[in-house]
């Protein structure tokens, strides 16, 4: 009989053949292909559930893209240098490396374009991002089946805003806490991604935050009161009950206008312009609790795409400009082009 070999030649073994097992994510989870939405496939894991569409590329076209976009932030800078700037980067899981299914696309993302934008953005701009260091944090920041965030993410984020914001701001009021996060019993969630596919799956709890907010109010473009939102009537228990009702923009507010201004009863001196996309939707409450006017300007709802800098500061006085939201928001110029 062969000789036993030693333990810490067994050691070393289960070490290979754990690391030969695991790519990125450890007891990372097998995945299978859905459906198609567009030019995005979407996938499933097959343990847990989760939804999640195909990475992001990265390639000489979207290099190029970026360079742009890059370039407008330097002339925004350089043209308005009396104003604070902000990137707040939502690392979606489309362009992130710890995509279960990255090692399928040669060209994905991976976490390319964040590593080159903060090579080359202007160091005028403050970059702050919701990190994803594995997929469970995917998991633990976002819908299992929307591509929104969760309370768990609006909250991070928000800390992680408050803390960027407070840098050039001494006199900022305090941190928004949480009084209690409330589930919605009787909410079964089902986000875009099985909605888009009209695809059955396990639903999951809506849960939101109980806060404390100063009082304001929400205007329009044309200085029109809105009721943005629609918290009160939820805690009224007035909501959809259809297996696809997408509750995130019903609570938070629907995402097809392109202004928006909260005028916040705090007694702050300072204004905050953000741009964004419908992620900031569920954090524009808590940001305005700390400026007197919080303009909210979706790019994407503007006739012809259209926003100018200089057109919206000969209107509107601001301090603080944030720029929020994933990939496509921060770093390319297709429909979140910002003119000078």
């Amino acid at each position: 009989m062969a000789p036993r070999p030693p333990r810490s030649i067994f050691g070393i073994l289960i070490i290979f053949i754990f690391l030969s097992g695991c790519s990125g994510d450890r007891f990372q989870e097998a995945s299978t292909k859905i459906g198609e939405l567009g030019s995005t496939d979407v996938y499933m894991t097959n343990e847990t559930g989760v939804m999640f569409p195909s990475p992001r590329r990265f390639r000489a076209t979207e290099q190029e893209d970026l360079e742009k976009k890059i370039g407008q932030y330097e002339t925004i800078i350089n043209n308005f240098p009396d104003l604070n700037y902000y990137a707040f980067y939502l690392e979606l899981i489309q362009y992130s490396a710890h995509n279960p299914v990255s090692g399928d696309y040669p060209e994905a993302d991976a976490g390319r374009a964040l590593e080159y934008f903060i090579a080359n953005k202007p160091p005028e701009l403050i970059l702050e991002t919701l990190p994803l260091t594995s997929f469970q944090d995917h998991m633990k920041y976002y819908y299992r089946t929307d591509h929104h965030w969760n309370i768990k993410g609006i909250m991070t984020g928000y800390e992680k805003i408050y803390k960027m914001l407070a840098e050039n701001y001494p006199e900022i009021s305090p941190r928004i806490k949480t009084k209690k996060i409330h589930t919605f019993k009787d909410i079964e969630f089902v986000g875009t991604w099985a909605r888009e596919l009209d695809y059955e799956v396990d639903p999951e709890p809506f849960k939101v935050a109980v806060l404390d907010l100063p009082a304001y109010k929400v205007y329009d473009i044309s200085g029109n009161e809105l009721d943005h939102g629609r918290m009160e009537e939820y805690f009224a228990g007035e909501y959809g009950q259809d297996y696809y009702t997408d509750h995130y923009v019903d609570y938070y507010g629907v995402d097809d206008i392109g202004y928006l201004e909260y005028i916040s009863a705090n007694g702050a001196q300072r204004n905050l312009l953000i741009i964004g996309d419908s992620f900031i939707n569920a954090i524009e409450p808590l940001l305005a609790s700390h400026y007197h006017h919080t303009y909210c300007i979706d790019i994407r709802r503007l006739p012809d795409y259209h926003f100018s800098m200089s057109e919206f500061l000969a209107e509107h006085d601001v301090d603080d400009v944030l720029f929020l939201g994933g990939g496509e928001v921060i770093f390319y110029t297709w429909r979140w082009t910002v003119k000078p």
